[in-house]
């Protein structure tokens, strides 16, 4: 048997090896009327060698081949668990970072809102007499809505501080008043902390206004 053949032999493909491998056991191996009958028995004989050589060439080769395939596998497989938890890694640094951003932005928010809350209350406590006379009138007449001249610049001011809203977005004539006003509501935060001081709406100067009739 030349080099050549012993290559191209061990070029074929695994089931050409299995089957090689199996004639040849069958060959050696089955009783001589079988083997005499198919007129094989002289090979039997004559190049048991090399039959035994097929054999075991077509083992080692079929032996290699699946281990090669279990490695080809394992590596597969160990390839798209890496990726698997290489994905969930990267989903959950993706959650965690959304988690963290959404908790900055709250606090943030919560900053910006006790900024804003502290702000008010900083006002509320400096105001001037002309600003406490306007509170003073949702204080003490425990009212949630009031009329109030939607052209005077104090409740434009109390407005701009966000002590005041207007409760609706209609104004309207006010003949008594002889001015355009509408129903303004104070800001709970506002509401609560006048409440609990009521020093802060006490005027140190009463000025002179005209009644609200809705007082009457």
């Amino acid at each position: 048997m030349d080099p050549g053949s012993i290559l191209a032999y061990l070029k074929l493909p695994t089931k050409v090896l299995a089957g090689i491998a199996l004639a040849a056991l069958c060959v050696l191996f089955l009783p001589e009327s079988l083997i005499a009958a198919t007129g094989l028995l002289a090979a039997r004989t004559d190049y048991r060698w090399a039959l035994g050589l097929a054999i075991w060439i077509s083992a080692a080769l079929i032996i290699v081949e699946g281990v090669a395939a279990l490695w080809t596998w394992q590596m597969q497989r160990t390839e798209r668990e890496r990726a698997k938890l290489e994905k969930a890694e990267a989903a959950s640094r993706e959650a965690s970072e959304k988690l963290r951003l959404e908790a900055e932005e709250e606090a943030r928010k919560a900053a910006q809102q006790a900024a804003k809350l502290a702000a008010g209350i900083k006002f509320i406590e400096g105001m001037t007499d002309p600003e406490r006379h306007q509170c003073a009138k949702f204080i003490n007449s425990r009212e949630r809505t009031v009329w109030l001249d939607a052209e005077d610049g104090v409740v434009g001011e109390l407005v701009r501080r966000g002590v005041l809203y207007a409760a609706t977005g209609v104004t309207h004539f006010d003949m008594n008043f002889h001015s355009m006003g509408a129903d303004f509501t104070m800001a709970d935060w506002a509401r609560e902390h006048l409440q609990a001081h009521p020093e802060l709406v006490v005027v140190q100067k009463p000025r002179k206004s005209r009644a609200n009739p809705r007082d009457l």
